[in-house]
């Protein structure tokens, strides 16, 4: 059976901004888009480097470059532009992390692009999206969050740092579903569109479950006994959510410490203190993967800080194939899981290799109708 998108394809030109197009278009991947990568000659994605060292693949480009092909193209050369616009008449979706109305080959822009191909879905992911007094401002993950309300949400007293990019994989996310929308929204009228996605603004959206302070009114959630981390015998960490009556009484119960059910929610500040360092204390006499397996069948909301390594081996995410390989380096899988009736699988993960820099090029040029001679010119002048 065929894979979700395996009738669409995908031109790849985000580039230079490796994160929001790879993991945009890793998800499109995933569900079964043909996606060619298009790079610069001789250099490829700054994501190919391996900074940790070695002659070894980086891993976050097999992670994000998983079965994709590869395009070299030098698009500042007024010779691309002619090698795009028939690339354009081929491809359903384009993905750009330009300026607004920047142009992806000399003379070429989304103006032009639309009249080129009427059916054209063009996709924008950028930092603050196509307009507003932000448009063109330079970012990173870090202040599009800060922009985004969302930065103060997780952390009022702003003494923290992510160390996990946030905005730039939920605006990829948002933007896959701008795709899909103007995927169906073309079956219907015969029309492509343009999905203008800003990654601040995915962010923001975020705020949805908690949108009081928007009125000047912050709620915080406290941090207390119930909702909390614990470390274990092994040095590991447990995540403790028991802030209900009823999860709260099944956790006391589970460390055999009933006399600390009536202390839930208490508003003396020594009552909580003290029940933490009850707490503290009962956890540390177990490996925090026994209390896993004692207290989460009982339904007490606990859960593991899994990091590192403990992400591959966790039982969860081993049945349910969270982590896959890809040439033998262990990376996310997609985490969209559409079947058929009869179980057939619409969004399989793809583990194949990404593509060598390049490797696509001649076959890609000679698809679009160049010649031999003309794809030889081309090598010869460092267009591809």
């Amino acid at each position: 059976m065929n894979s979700a998108l395996s009738h669409i394809t995908v031109l790849d030109l985000s580039r230079s901004a490796g994160y929001p197009g790879g993991y945009l278009t890793s998800l499109l991947v995933d569900l079964g888009a043909d996606v060619i990568k298009v790079e610069a000659p001789g250099r490829g994605d700054p994501l190919r480097i391996n900074f940790l060292g070695g002659d070894t693949p980086s891993p976050t480009h097999l992670a994000l470059n998983r079965g994709k092909r590869s395009l070299t193209l030098d698009t500042r050369s007024p010779e691309s532009t002619e090698v795009v616009e028939r690339l354009l008449l081929k491809v359903d979706v384009v993905i750009e992390t330009n300026k607004p109305g920047a142009e992806i080959a000399p003379g070429l822009a989304y103006e032009q692009a639309r009249h080129l191909n009427p059916r054209l879905i063009w996709c924008s992911l950028t930092g603050f999206g196509q307009d507003g007094p932000f448009a063109e401002r330079p970012g990173h993950d870090l202040t599009y969050l800060a922009q985004s309300g969302l930065l103060a949400a997780l952390d009022p007293s702003h003494s923290w740092l992510p160390q996990a990019m946030l905005s730039v994989p939920l605006g990829a996310m948002t933007a896959v579903i701008g795709i899909l929308a103007a995927l169906e929204s073309r079956r219907e009228t015969g029309q492509g569109g343009h999905v203008d996605t800003a990654m601040s603004e995915a962010a923001t959206w975020l705020l949805s479950g908690m949108p009081h302070g928007l009125s000047g009114t912050a709620i915080t959630i406290p941090l207390s006994a119930d909702r909390r981390t614990y470390r274990c015998r092994d040095g590991a960490w447990i995540a403790v959510a028991a802030a209900e009556p009823k999860t709260w009484g099944l956790l006391c119960e589970g460390i055999n410490a009933p006399e600390l059910t009536h202390t839930l929610h208490s508003g003396d500040p020594d009552v909580q203190r003290q029940t933490q360092e009850r707490l503290e204390h009962i956890f540390l006499e177990r490996p925090a993967a026994e209390w896993v397996d004692l207290l989460g069948p009982l339904g007490t909301a606990v859960g593991p800080v899994n990091e590192n390594e403990r992400v591959v081996t966790d039982s969860q995410h081993q049945a349910r194939n969270v982590i896959v390989s890809v040439d033998g380096v262990p990376v996310p899988a997609g985490p969209v899981r559409v079947r058929s009736h009869d179980g057939d699988s619409l969004t399989p993960t793809v583990t194949t290799v990404p593509a060598a820099l390049g490797a696509d090029t001649d076959e890609l040029l000679g698809s679009l109708g160049l010649s031999d001679e003309e794809i030889a010119h081309l090598h010869d002048s460092g267009v591809v």
